[in-house]
C-alpha cells in the first residue's frame, strides 16, 4: 500500500486540526449540535471539499491494485477519521503518530471480502 505514507500524512493533518484550538471549537460545536440547523450546508460543504481533496489518494492506491474495487472508499476514510475523533473526544487520550500508524495499519490489513461488489 504506498498510499500508506499519503493516508498517513492525511490523518497527521486532520489530528492536527482537530487538536488546535480552532479545531478544537469545531469539534465541540459540532457535537453539541444533534439538530440540523442553518449551518449544515456548509457542514455538507466542508465534507464534500475534504472529500474531493482525500479521494485522490483512495484512487491511486486503488489504480495500483494495493486496495481491492470493493472498498468503499468513503467509509474507509470515515473510519479512519472517526478513529481520530473518537480517541481524542470520546476517550479523552492523545492523537499521536504510533495512533496514527496503528489507525492506517489496521485500513491496510482489510482482510478480502466474500463478495466483490463494487463501491465507490
Amino acid at each position: 500500500f504506498r498510499s500508506r505514507s499519503d493516508l498517513v500524512a492525511i490523518l497527521t493533518q486532520l489530528a492536527a486540526f482537530i487538536t488546535s484550538p480552532l479545531g478544537r471549537a469545531a469539534l465541540a460545536a459540532s457535537l453539541t449540535s444533534a439538530v440540523p440547523n442553518d449551518d449544515t450546508d456548509a457542514d455538507e460543504f466542508r465534507w464534500a471539499k475534504r472529500w474531493q481533496d482525500v479521494q485522490p489518494v483512495f484512487d491511486r492506491a486503488l489504480q495500483r491494485g494495493e486496495i481491492r474495487q470493493s472498498v468503499d472508499t468513503e467509509v474507509q476514510f470515515a473510519k479512519s477519521a472517526g478513529a481520530i475523533y473518537f480517541r481524542m473526544a470520546a476517550m479523552n487520550l492523545p492523537v499521536d503518530a504510533s495512533w496514527i500508524e496503528r489507525v492506517v495499519d489496521d485500513l491496510i490489513a482489510q482482510p478480502e471480502a466474500s463478495t466483490d461488489t463494487e463501491r465507490r
